[in-house]
């Protein structure tokens, strides 16, 4: 409904904490495959993707994993961010060391930019991928 009510060219950035996209399943360890939960993506991210794909959506910014990604599909951007707090004060985490994404949004063109801030851990563990 939300979507339906903006004017037709209106762009758009959704917002979501679990991704919708994502490669997580590609690359993290294999032993967190078999859970009795799926975190790494939204379950219906499908059928979310059918709804926004009938709007204008120039990006979906996304979370959850503490992960920096960058996915382009169909003409939008999935930008999952990583985490000022790695992993959980521990170091990076699969690779996204403790951070923030800026984005900027000029036209059509979103861009993206994972900065560090130089948080060292006194127990740093890097979570391995």
């Amino acid at each position: 409904g939300d979507l339906a009510a903006q004017p037709k060219g209106a762009r758009i950035v959704a917002v979501t904490h679990i991704p919708l996209v994502t490669a997580m399943q590609c690359y993290e360890p294999e032993s967190w495959l078999d859970t009795p939960h799926n975190w790494t993506f939204v379950v219906n991210g499908r059928d979310v993707l059918r709804v926004l794909r009938d709007h204008d959506v120039l990006a979906v910014l996304q979370a959850h994993s503490h992960v920096y990604e960058r996915i382009e599909l169909n003409g939008m951007s999935f930008i999952t961010t990583g985490a000022v707090a790695g992993a959980d004060w521990r170091g990076s985490f699969l690779g996204t060391p403790e951070g923030y994404t800026e984005i900027a949004v000029s036209g059509r063109t979103v861009t993206s930019c994972y900065r560090t801030y130089g948080f060292s851990s006194v127990a740093r563990q890097d979570v391995p991928i």
